[in-house]
């Protein structure tokens, strides 16, 4: 997986996440090692393979984070168009 997204809160996100799980994972660890039971050594094939496919779906994520802030700078760009609307209207009550 990516070390540096691309979009800073799922930079700062990830960051956290992984702060978060080392912590977990050392703790698990002091305490399987106090009661002398063994940790796996890595992945099993089950877990390897929904990795690969996560890895996958990443960049199509990435692709459409970017298209959706792309269309939403190209919207407020845009002057606003009200189709005949009175702006304010909503407010006053009608």
């Amino acid at each position: 997986m990516r070390k540096n997204p691309a979009i800073p809160p799922s930079r700062n996100f990830a960051s956290r996440m992984v702060d978060d799980h080392s912590a977990a994972n050392q703790k698990l660890k002091s305490l399987a090692e106090a009661d002398e039971i063994p940790l796996p050594q890595g992945l099993d094939d089950e877990h390897k393979q929904l990795r690969a496919k996560l890895e996958k779906l990443e960049g199509a994520l990435a692709r459409s984070l970017h298209r959706g802030h792309r269309l939403c700078r190209a919207a407020r760009a845009r002057p606003a168009q009200h189709h005949g609307a009175r702006p304010g209207r909503m407010a006053e009550g009608a």
